[in-house]
């Protein structure tokens, strides 16, 4: 439904601007004067940017990661893709194990019976203190050491480690956002109008990341033109030399496309991985720490969810934490 999650989007709009927008567009009044509109939803606007710079981080990483290997690195043929396995299977390995120790970590607690609020702590503070680290580690190692490919083995490791717990919290956020809005909103006696609402919110948070996804990555493509990359079609030139055929024709062709980039090309490439999407992830652990739904306020909806479900909450004693 777009018009539902456009409505979605005109929510989390400043409070201000929506009843400035909404005057302009039809001068819609409550009786005493004032426009009709909903108070400002912090939590829904501090997720929604947290996707939007979570797009946007990624889409730098992905878009130009290749363009580091290839021009950065300067790298080629059969190393190129051995460089490239290499470090997509050591990323891998490293989220997936790393996956074991959070499920492990963030799951020994009961959530609801912990009145201390330990758990969701537990589960915050590691998602902020691990995202600044990563943002730490990934500029010291892309944008200030000088690249090499043991660096770059280095960096896919230890950005995994740092990024994998984010899923854990991303997911949890969006859950306590739709648990909250529904219960507390006009859709709460509603079984159909909580699942249409639910899906709205849902929708509006993955339009803000693909939507900032697609922005950044016309932008990072646009700034390679800007920063003087060059290419050639090295196969179409062999062929045109009678050499369609010649693998080594190609390869060195392509040597010589690799040589002729600009430092400048080399520079743009490090500092959008280096130094943007660091940047990129502040702000995403800035919005994180500030949305809303946490401490007392994520209790009293952790016991209106149990109460809903008819379940007879025992709270945790010290002695069992």
């Amino acid at each position: 439904d777009t018009s539902g999650v456009l409505q979605i989007l005109w929510e989390a709009l400043p409070h201000g601007l929506r009843l400035w927008l909404q005057k302009r567009r039809t001068g819609e009044t409550n009786g005493n004067g004032e426009e009709v509109e909903k108070p400002n939803n912090r939590a829904l606007q501090h997720l929604l940017a947290m996707k939007f710079w979570h797009g946007c981080y990624g889409v730098c990483i992905s878009s130009m990661l290749l363009y580091y290997v290839t021009y950065v690195l300067r790298m080629s043929s059969w190393g190129r893709v051995q460089v490239i396995v290499g470090a997509g299977f050591a990323a891998g390995l490293t989220e997936a194990l790393m996956n074991l120790v959070w499920m492990h970590l963030f799951t020994k607690h009961d959530s609801l019976r912990d009145v201390t609020g330990r758990s969701d702590r537990t589960l915050l503070y590691s998602v902020l203190s691990l995202r600044l680290l990563n943002a730490a580690l990934t500029f010291f190692l892309i944008a200030f050491l000088e690249p090499s490919v043991f660096l770059m083995f280095v960096w896919c490791i230890v950005t995994r480690i740092g990024l994998c717990s984010f899923s854990f919290f991303r997911v949890s956020a969006q859950c306590w956002l739709v648990d909250e809005d529904c219960m507390s909103g006009a859709c709460a006696e509603d079984a159909s109008r909580r699942n249409m609402r639910e899906g709205q919110i849902f929708g509006a948070l993955s339009m803000s990341q693909v939507m900032a996804a697609a922005i950044f990555s016309s932008l990072t493509f646009l700034g390679l033109g800007l920063a003087g990359f060059e290419t050639k079609n090295c196969e179409s030139i062999c062929v045109s030399e009678g050499l369609g055929g010649d693998t080594d024709c190609v390869d060195s062709c392509f040597r010589v496309v690799i040589d002729s980039q600009p430092q400048s090309l080399r520079l743009y490439v490090r500092f959008v991985m280096g130094v943007f999407a660091p940047l990129c992830e502040l702000l995403i652990a800035y919005h994180a720490f500030k949305f809303p739904i946490k401490n007392a306020r994520l209790r009293k909806l952790y016991l209106m969810k149990a109460a809903e479900r008819g379940e007879d909450v025992e709270p945790q004693s010290q002695g069992n934490e």
